[in-house]
């Protein structure tokens, strides 16, 4: 899967291409505050990737491509790569929520979700 063009605010394919991919904020956030003020916080991001499904080994490599991206989080997890944030946030560790599903289905394409977690903290 190629995320060089992501979007951020609704799932569109370019003109002539079935396929898209769209991060979201999802409204869920836990807080955890602290003594000195610092908080400890967990965020949701769903991942939308709209792709063809006309045939069996495209379905396959769908589902192939959203497991590696799920392995490919783990692993950044399991190395503590996590993303940059600004400043006076740290990031603490980073996963997928909830597996890779279908969510909308159309006759040639369906939108598949992924939810990743991101828990960081954020100094007073």
């Amino acid at each position: 899967m190629d995320f060089s063009d992501i979007l951020t605010d609704f799932i569109k394919s370019p003109e002539g291409d079935i396929s898209a991919y769209s991060l979201y904020k999802t409204p869920e956030r836990s807080e955890t505050e602290f003594q000195d003020g610092s908080r400890q916080i967990t965020e949701y991001y769903n991942l939308f990737a709209r792709r063809p499904t006309q045939e069996d080994d495209v379905r396959i490599e769908n589902n192939a491509s959203l497991d590696e991206f799920s392995e490919w989080i783990e692993e950044k997890e399991l190395e503590e790569d996590y993303p940059e944030l600004p400043e006076g946030m740290t990031a603490l560790e980073i996963g997928i929520s909830d597996s890779a599903s279908i969510t909308s289905q159309e006759d040639t394409s369906a939108i598949y979700q992924v939810t990743i977690k991101l828990t960081y903290l954020k100094e007073r």
